[in-house]
């Protein structure tokens, strides 16, 4: 069942670092955010951030594919920042939101999908997030609170969706697997996409969202069918 609106921040990492290292990878990392971007309902609707160290939003005036390609590289092509400062790009969505004066609630609904090679990051990266999220001056949502001791239940926080880019072997995982209100995701599978604007109530993190993919009984139907012909019934 799809949602009716859909509010989802694609952020497209166009540091040298992701651009460079496999470029095969960042053009699909872009097909993936413009997808995104035109699904949008809202404000969000044909909008992406593109990040180096500076967040940089786009926003796309035509929907043919050439325009579209044309104005991304056109809005990036004086960065040249081997760092993406994600912190930045969150501080940019907590400001416009805080500008727009839209009810707290209404966070809980969006959804911010991060596409890297996740380069430089560790397992305290979905934690520094939330941080720049709810730090102290959100006073106008949040009270001010100490870094060491925050109780996320009690704050209104986006789902953080981490889409790895890289082809490496090992690359370390932005967060945990139970960790509530995250996803992550891996490659270029369409379905991962489709993914992004179902309404999964039951999924709150990784390894949700993983057994939930393996429980789908229709994608693996024919090996239960081809292991009732080969192994024959007790009965």
């Amino acid at each position: 069942k799809h949602n009716r609106e859909q509010f989802i921040i694609p952020i497209i990492d166009v540091s040298l670092s992701n651009q460079f290292l496999d470029s095969e990878s960042f053009f699909s990392g872009i097909g993936i955010a413009i997808l995104i971007s035109l699904s949008n309902s809202g404000n969000f609707h044909k909008r992406l951030f593109a990040i180096d160290n500076t967040p940089t939003w786009i926003i796309f005036d035509k929907t043919d594919i050439f325009s579209m390609v044309s104005t991304f590289f056109d809005s990036i092509k004086s960065n040249k920042s081997t760092y993406a400062n994600f912190i930045s790009a969150i501080d940019l969505i907590k400001n416009t939101i805080i500008e727009s004066s839209v009810d707290k609630s209404f966070i809980e609904k969006i959804k911010i999908v991060i596409l890297s090679d996740f380069d430089n990051i560790d397992s305290y990266f979905y934690n520094s997030l939330v941080h720049a999220f709810i730090r102290n001056d959100y006073d106008s949502y949040y009270p001010s609170f100490e870094c060491s001791n925050i109780v996320y239940d009690d704050y209104f926080i986006p789902h953080f969706i981490f889409w790895n880019l890289s082809k490496k072997q090992n690359i370390p995982l932005p967060c945990s697997y139970d960790q509530h209100n995250t996803t992550l995701l891996s490659g270029f599978s369409p379905y991962l996409i489709t993914h992004l604007f179902l309404d999964n109530k039951n999924i709150h993190n990784p390894y949700d969202f993983l057994t939930a993919c393996l429980s789908n009984t229709h994608r693996y139907e024919f090996i239960d069918e081809y292991i009732a012909k080969i192994i024959p019934s007790n009965s």
